[in-house]
Parts: C-alpha cells; sequence; structure tokens
C-alpha cells in the first residue's frame, strides 16, 4: 500500500461526448444543465438554415446519471441530448490529499466546501469514498 500511495495515485473520469439540437429558446436552459453537471463545453454554433444551434460538451460520466431526464424536463422535451463514450481524463485533485497545516486546511476548506460555487467539494474524494 505505501508504494501505491509513494507513486501519488490519481483517479481518472470518463467522459461522455454529447450533442445536443436546440433552438433559440431553450438555449439558456440547455446551458444551465450542462453547467450544472459539470460539463465543459467544446462549441456552441449556429445554423441559419434550420434556425438551431448545435452544441458539442463533454459531461462526465459520473455527472450524467439523470441527464436525459433533467434535460428533457428543462426544456419540455424539445431537446434530446445525444451521449457516447469519448474518453477517459485524469483528474488534477488528488483525493487522498490531508493538510498538514491550519493555513492550508483553510485555504482547503475555503476552496472547496465555502465558496459555494459549482465545484464547492473535492470531487475525487467525494467518489473515492463512494466506492469504499
Amino acid at each position: 500500500m505505501e508504494s501505491f500511495l509513494g507513486s501519488e495515485p490519481r483517479l481518472v473520469q470518463g467522459l461522455y461526448s454529447c450533442t445536443i439540437f436546440c433552438d433559440q429558446e431553450t438555449n439558456s436552459k440547455v446551458f444551465e444543465v450542462l453547467s450544472k453537471r459539470h460539463s465543459k463545453i467544446l462549441s456552441s454554433d449556429y445554423q441559419e438554415l434550420t434556425n438551431m444551434f448545435i452544441i458539442n460538451a463533454l459531461v462526465p460520466i459520473q455527472e450524467s446519471f439523470g441527464f436525459h431526464s433533467e434535460m428533457m424536463i428543462a426544456t419540455s422535451g424539445r431537446v434530446i441530448p445525444e451521449l457516447k463514450f469519448s474518453g477517459w481524463k485524469m483528474i488534477e485533485e488528488d483525493p487522498f490529499y490531508e493538510p498538514k497545516t491550519h493555513d492550508v486546511n483553510f485555504f482547503v476548506h475555503a476552496k472547496f466546501l465555502g465558496s459555494g460555487g459549482a465545484r464547492g467539494e473535492n470531487f475525487p474524494e467525494k467518489w473515492h469514498s463512494a466506492a469504499d
């Protein structure tokens, strides 16, 4: 176990490539759902002939459970996301990190727990704990 932890292990997350076709009225709701699910928007193109937006994003598989239903509810069934496996990405945050001093502990607490933002917690630690 010591040699494993000494090599600074990291978690990887699977990613879905998500393609969504939506109109002007549902565009903002699509972005809200994608943001809530910690997605990375790759492109958002407007097609003049069809009067539709084509949004391409990467959605973490861990965040995709219930994604389809939430998207259908948010857009009143007008948008159907297409998800397909894209690949793996190493997570930068260390799930085994333990602060050594009070100052560092305060910084980590403020960054991961006190910000109230979309990334308000250490997700690798949460996923690691859930797997136990």
